[in-house]
């Protein structure tokens, strides 16, 4: 039907009895090399591409060697380095802390005020690590209530979409307080 349109179709392809046709699909496979180590490959030719790797490993090596100096794409791009990427925050990650944040009885009396819990409702559990983060950001208010214990996954997560987290881990510590559970420091 599409051959009267001028539109070629597939050539018709050899079957065999056995395994429903598995033969038929090896038939039409290339050999192409590996593009670092040479290794021979076979692959469909709708998956064979100008680089070809065995594994990511062969890939790796291929880019260290390849995207060095003025060969890397990014190479010069100044367009995303400090105030021009879209996540700049005016440098903030090079102020010091204040000496409490180095306390560790500090750190465990919020945790232990958070049952040692990531207190993240959204948090998928893949991460054992509990950090204490900074609701507002500013790492030197280190306020009972301007601190959360959440695992270091939702951390970076709260890196992004700032305000969105910041309302709501402030609304978190709130109702923590109108539940009553709160912690008595005197390490401030």
């Amino acid at each position: 039907m599409l051959k009267k349109f001028g539109i070629s179709t597939r050539p018709q392809l050899q079957t065999t009895k056995f395994h429903g046709g598995a033969k038929q699909r090896e038939i039409h496979k290339k050999v192409v090399p590996c593009s670092q180590c040479g290794t021979k490959l076979v692959r469909f030719p709708s998956l064979i591409h100008e680089l070809n790797f065995c594994d990511d490993k062969c890939y790796g090596s291929w880019r260290s060697e390849n995207f060095r100096g003025e060969s890397n794409p990014n190479f010069g791009n100044s367009a995303l380095v400090g105030d021009k990427n879209p996540n700049w925050k005016g440098g903030i990650q090079y102020k010091p802390y204040p000496s409490i944040w180095g306390n560790l009885q500090f750190k465990t009396e919020i945790r232990e005020r958070d049952n040692f819990t990531c207190q993240n409702p959204e948090c998928k559990g893949g991460d054992d690590k509990l950090v204490i983060h900074h609701i507002d950001y500013d790492k030197k208010n280190c306020d009972l209530n301007n601190l959360i214990t959440v695992c270091n996954t939702c951390n970076v997560r709260a890196n992004y979409n700032r305000s969105f987290w910041e309302a709501r881990y402030k609304e978190i510590i709130s109702m923590k307080h109108k539940s009553g559970s709160t912690i008595n420091s005197n390490l401030n």
